[in-house]
This record gives C-alpha cells, structure tokens and sequence, in this order.
C-alpha cells in the first residue's frame, strides 16, 4: 500500500533490504556528520522540501505538520528544553546547498536560534542499488553535482529545458533556508549540543465552535464576545472531528507567525472555561434578521444561518448550545446560540 505522503515535493525508497541498507550505510554517515547516536530518522512520508515553504504552493497544514514531526518531543526542564536531533535521508540533492567537511557529502541543517535542529542529508538512488547488488560504491559523491557534464537539466514534469545557471539562481543560497525568521517565529534562542532555552508552550481554552469535513478541520473559539481562535485539524488528530460542538478543549501548542498551531488537546470539564456553555431547551420564534429561543434561563439570541430549515411564523421546539454573550444593546449579559436542533 502507497504511503500519504505530506509533501508533493517528495519521493521516498522501500524495500525488503532498505532497514539493513539504514543500518550498514547510512547510520555510519549519520554519525559522522552529526558526531552523535542520539538521533531519529524521519520517515520519507513526513519529509518537506523547498517547494513547500513557498506561500504560493505549500498547503495550509504544512506548519502543523512541520511542528509535530520535528518540534513535537522538544521537553523543557528547568528552563532547559532538550530534543531528539531528527535526520532525513533525502533523494534531492538540489535541496542540499552545503558540504559536510567531515564526508564530503551534501546535505542542509534546519537550525533554530543557531542550534542545528534536524539534517537532511543527501544520498544517491545509486547507492541504494549498489548496497542491494552487493557491489563497491564507484562514486565518491563529493559536494559536486553528478550532471556537471551536462549544461542543461531536463525538467521531467513538463519537457522544458532550464539552463544549469539559471536553476542555481533559482535556489536559495541561505543553507538554512527552510527555518529563516519570515517563516517561523524565534520560539527558541541560545546555544548548545541538544539543549538550548525556549519560550513557554501557549495553553489555550476554548470551545468547538463549529466541524467542518470539507476542510477537515474543528475550529475552537477560545472567547465569548469575538470570532477569535484556532483550528485543530482532523488529519493530525482524527478523534477531533467526532466531538460535538460546544465540546470544552483545552489544546498545548505555540504561534507561528500570528497562527496557533496545535501540538496536543484534550477534552476538559465545562467548567474550567473562563466563560459559560450550556445546552438548553426552548421556543424558537423568526424574526426578520435574526430569532429568539425562549428558555428558562431568558432569551437566547439566534442567527438566521443556524435555523435554516425552520419555517417562520412557526412555533418550534428546540434544543440550543448557549453561549454567555455581552448584549451591547441592553448593556448586559445575555446568551447566543452556536447550534440549535
């Protein structure tokens, strides 16, 4: 069965002899490149590639992604936060802009406040099928390009020809390209092997407030009087999606940039939200712009795209999630429905 994998941008290896090629070739190089065995091989499936930290092209879960696979077991002690160095074996040399003094082979490092977080390092699809043939590497794959014969590189996707300089114009000379501070926010700082200081994971409380498939996402208002909140989307936690609205959740995450990404959740008593939630039962009548469930608490103010399917001029028992609201109006406390059936 073919992996999902997160990227477009991405192609990976299997085979019956693909851990034993992981063990007898690439942990070696592994460990001289990063002088270290504490470490943990991402997965092709979870691999990124330059392509996707283009606003034009990645898709809108990337970051997410991005957090769980290589921030998600950072652990802060003391104001110390350790972390697992995590390493992609990647097929795509023009991703790897750098030469590792030590092996003379390509790769690039994703580094946070100058702390080499994650290495992708490159290898050859040769070497792959020189292990399995039982043959003797030929290459030496130093940091020049195998193709330098050639003046001009195919593109496979649409037969086009890029001229050899113009392709090297089109990459990023910054090695550290795929972590540079337009794309994600300074969340750690200092300098270390595997330990470096970092600003506090964000808490936030909030409410489902609305499940959409389409986009496959659960939106959490973490506030009674604005649209203000966050997503939680159903491909990085499936369960989401089967609680109702009005669910308390309280998630674990941090910001990039001015978005707030998920890193875990977990369903909370309804009482620790800072404001009040509760389902109720009542009288639905239609007003022209807006309408009113009676109940015994008082009056619940509804939006007409809530009661769609209600005709007007109707009594209609319903049962409503409440919202405590601020009425500007009467200047006091009120209620608003976020779903009624």
């Amino acid at each position: 069965m073919a992996e999902i994998f997160q990227s477009n941008f991405v192609f990976g290896l299997q085979g019956n002899l693909y851990q034993e090629f992981l063990d007898k070739e690439v942990r070696p190089i592994i460990q001289n490149i990063i002088g270290a065995n504490d470490y943990e091989i991402i997965d092709f499936d979870k691999h990124l590639s330059k392509l996707d930290f283009d606003k034009s092209k990645r898709k809108e879960s990337i970051f997410p992604e991005f957090y769980l696979n290589f921030l998600g077991d950072i652990i802060k002690e003391n104001n110390i936060v350790s972390f697992k160095k995590k390493v992609c074996i990647t097929l795509d040399e023009r991703l790897c802009n750098e030469v590792c003094p030590n092996t003379n082979r390509k790769i690039t490092t994703i580094k946070i406040g100058g702390v080499e977080l994650a290495y992708f390092i490159y290898f050859d699809i040769r070497e792959f099928f020189d292990f399995i043939y039982g043959s003797k590497i030929q290459e030496s794959h130093t940091g020049e390009n195998i193709n330098n014969n050639s003046e001009k590189i195919k593109d496979i996707n649409n037969g086009m020809t890029i001229n050899k300089i113009q392709e090297d114009e089109l990459m990023d000379k910054d090695s550290n390209y795929l972590l540079d501070e337009s794309i994600l926010p300074k969340l750690f700082s200092g300098k270390g092997d595997n330990n470096f200081t970092a600003k506090e994971l964000v808490e936030r409380i909030g409410y489902i407030h609305n499940v959409n498939n389409d986009r496959r996402i659960s939106f959490i208002h973490d506030t009674k009087d604005s649209n203000t909140g966050f997503p939680i989307y159903h491909e990085e936690f499936p369960e989401i999606k089967n609680y109702a609205i009005g669910t308390p959740v309280k998630a674990i995450g941090c910001f990039i940039g001015d978005r707030f990404y998920t890193n875990d959740y977990e369903v909370i008593d309804i009482d620790e939200l800072p404001f009040q939630v509760m389902r109720l039962s009542g009288t639905l009548k239609i007003h022209s712009t807006f309408a009113i469930i009676k109940t015994a608490i008082g009056d619940v103010y509804t939006s007409l795209n809530l009661i769609q399917k209600y005709a007007p001029n109707t009594v209609h028992q319903v049962e409503c999630i409440a919202i405590e609201a601020y009425n500007k109006k009467q200047q006091e406390n009120g209620w608003k429905a976020i779903w009624v059936e």
